[in-house]
């Protein structure tokens, strides 16, 4: 689903005030390691280090999928933080994790470090118009050829909408191939 500005703002407001700490502190999280990608289970062990609450405490409880679980897919629908494909190299197993959009990287630490110094800032203004536009044409978009929803998830293999497998078939060849590509990767033809 494209997102208009105003839909953007209204989604922030509600990810920002559904869980307001636990969304600052992840994008601190990530923002203090802008070039490592963490899974949700890093990202809540950080979580129970910050806060200096128990192990467990957002590990092992309800907490992690009412906060962590949760805020993850809202933050990166809103292009704060994109989602990559990590593979573990032991088992071959295929996992998401979470890093903050390097192309906003920057104005979020600014207004992380601002509020931090208690300065009144506004998480809620709209980067540059060029920046949003960058950042949807980077993010992993999958679109179901049955129902044409969109999906950013990177390693989302059915559509969220219909169920049905985010696969197209080249009309020319034959060729199988994931939702994302425009073009095919066997004979080069434009994708329908």
């Amino acid at each position: 689903m494209k997102l208009d500005p105003s839909t953007r703002s209204i989604l922030e407001m509600m990810t920002i005030g559904y869980r307001p700490v636990s969304s600052l502190a992840i994008l601190a999280i990530l923002s203090d390691s802008p070039n490592l990608a963490m899974h949700g289970m890093q990202l809540a062990r950080e979580l129970e280090k910050r806060f200096k609450v128990q192990e467990g405490w957002f590990t092992r409880t309800r907490y992690y999928t009412d906060r962590v679980g949760k805020l993850l897919p809202l933050l990166t629908k809103m292009r704060m933080v994109e989602e990559v494909v990590r593979k573990d190299s032991r088992t071959g197993r295929i996992s998401s994790a979470y890093r903050i959009n390097p192309s906003l990287s920057q104005p979020i630490r600014a207004r992380l470090q601002a509020l931090s110094k208690g300065e009144h800032v506004s998480l809620l203004s709209t980067p540059d118009a060029t920046i949003l536009e960058e950042n949807q044409n980077q993010a992993w978009r999958k679109e179901c050829p049955n129902c044409g929803i969109i999906t950013s998830s990177a390693i989302a293999r059915y559509c969220e909408a219909c169920g049905r497998p985010l696969k197209m078939k080249c009309a020319s060849c034959g060729t199988v191939l994931d939702a994302i590509y425009k073009y095919c990767l066997n004979c080069g033809a434009k994708a329908k």
